[in-house]
């Protein structure tokens, strides 16, 4: 009995590693490919680390060389701590703070991403065209590729995000999914403190596909008190540091301020200092800054003496507030890929082709500055195509999913909900506080996942007007 149960257990092993070996092939190439281009784009490209970028890789080499969370000498909270910490940590134990390092680990998350992106396709659109557009843009989208070549949040915030709706879709026991989404909510928020209200993005998009008012409640509860969990110690330390309750960061009523008021005409960054202020407002903030050691970006206070005024304009102004908020979606998602030059790779020019690629030695300048040209319209092209199928797909059933939150009977499918859902969440934050390009790696993924699925939708339409069927039971 025993050796027929080993022989139906292995005849089972055997059928499975056959029904899915040249998937499992497929897959594997893709990872092999996407690996060698990554690796070699970081370690040829050169890249100077600028702005926030430069303030990671700082905190990081602070941490690692004992002089803790700080900058400039003082504690901060500016940003997110965690990928700096655990940056700092890894320079530690390694001895080195060589910025090769995170760049490689950026290597890895981008290959998991990918991973994660296939599994997502396979749960909520399981059709091959699809799965297989959406893991060729992940493994060759210069995007995808480029930015691991940056030392910041946006690869690791993006592979979080990815596993997290990768969690919440497969199918293992609900203390084990509850334990994970937490931590990995914790992980996004202590990456992007926005991610604090994901937990509530979770349970909505879980009513919308069930209706089960009592579990999604439940849910987010549960996710949310693990949450608070994972970032509890960051918060007790900003607590006995600032002697205020900050959670994560300490500086979106500084952004909101300086991203709302009369002088911002173009809906991102500007100088504090060029803004128009009442002057004890402005007496204010430089005693703020002055006191800690002359940078917003050490001022725990400014969010308190800030928020306020942004808040007021945006109450006071809501069309003009609106038309910000609709320039800041344009600037990321739709103002081209101009942040791969800057922020991938800035050290490259003409001048220095030779000393940083010198099989491209004998290029001539026009040859050059041509295919730099050429390059950046094919990103734009396919960033602008992406983005804009995104953007239709999130209008197409947005009202569908208002529709669904009082409509008993109106359970979506997780294709619809799981990108739409997402997507407006992330939008959302861009619209009231800052939009620029690579704002939108984070859901880059996304928007590729809807572009797959769009253009297979749009292919069975075809199909079905030379005669073939469209099923959507398919998916």
């Amino acid at each position: 009995m025993k050796k027929m149960e080993r022989c139906n257990l292995k005849a089972t092993f055997e059928a499975i590693f056959k029904a899915h070996f040249r998937t499992v092939i497929l897959l594997s190439l893709f990872l092999l490919v996407g690996l060698c281009l990554r690796l070699t784009f970081v370690l040829t490209i050169p890249t100077q680390q600028m702005f926030d970028f430069e303030t990671y890789q700082q905190l990081a080499v602070n941490i690692a060389t004992g002089q803790g969370y700080t900058l400039g000498g003082y504690p901060v909270a500016w940003q997110g701590m965690l990928y700096s910490t655990g940056l700092g940590v890894i320079y530690k134990i390694l001895g080195n703070t060589s910025e090769i390092i995170p760049k490689v680990i950026n290597v890895f998350l981008s290959e998991m991403t990918i991973v994660f992106v296939y599994m997502i396709m396979r749960r909520i659109y399981n059709k091959p065209w699809a799965v297989w557009i959406s893991v060729f843009l992940m493994t060759f989208m210069p995007h995808q590729i480029m930015y691991c070549n940056v030392i910041g949040t946006e690869i690791i915030t993006a592979f979080f995000l990815s596993a997290a709706i990768c969690l919440s879709l497969c199918r293992v026991k609900m203390i084990y999914k509850v334990l994970g989404l937490g931590v990995l909510c914790g992980f996004l928020s202590l990456s992007k403190p926005f991610f604090l209200a994901y937990p509530m993005i979770l349970a909505i998009a879980h009513y919308m596909m069930t209706h089960k008012w009592k579990q999604s409640l439940l849910y987010f509860a549960s996710v949310y008190v693990v949450m608070m969990l994972v970032i509890l110690p960051w918060s007790l330390r900003n607590l006995e540091k600032y002697d205020r309750w900050i959670p994560v960061s300490y500086n979106s009523g500084f952004n909101l301020y300086i991203n709302n008021n009369a002088q911002n005409v173009h809906g991102g960054w500007m100088d504090y200092r060029e803004i128009e202020k009442p002057y004890a407002l402005e007496q204010a903030i430089e005693a703020e800054v002055q006191s800690h050691g002359a940078s917003v970006k050490t001022s725990p206070n400014l969010e308190v003496l800030l928020k306020p005024y942004a808040v007021d304009y945006i109450k006071a102004h809501p069309i003009e507030f609106f038309k910000l908020g609709v320039i800041r979606i344009h600037a990321t998602y739709f103002n081209g890929a101009w942040d791969l030059d800057a922020w991938t790779m800035n050290e490259i020019s003409y001048d220095q082709l030779a000393t940083v690629l010198p099989s491209f030695k004998d290029v001539d300048e026009f040859t050059y500055t041509r295919f730099m040209n050429f390059f950046r319209a094919l990103s734009d092209i396919v960033l602008g195509i992406i983005s804009g199928f995104g953007v239709v797909f999130v209008f197409m059933n947005i009202f569908r999913m208002v529709k669904s939150l009082y409509n008993q009977k109106l359970n979506l499918e997780s294709f619809v909900v799981i990108p739409v859902i997402n997507l407006a969440f992330v939008s959302m934050v861009f619209f009231v506080y800052e939009g620029q390009p690579r704002y939108n790696f984070i859901v880059l993924f996304l928007l590729i996942i809807t572009f797959a699925i769009g253009f297979d939708i749009i292919r069975d339409k075809f199909l079905e007007v030379e005669g073939n069927t469209f099923k959507i039971d398919e998916r």
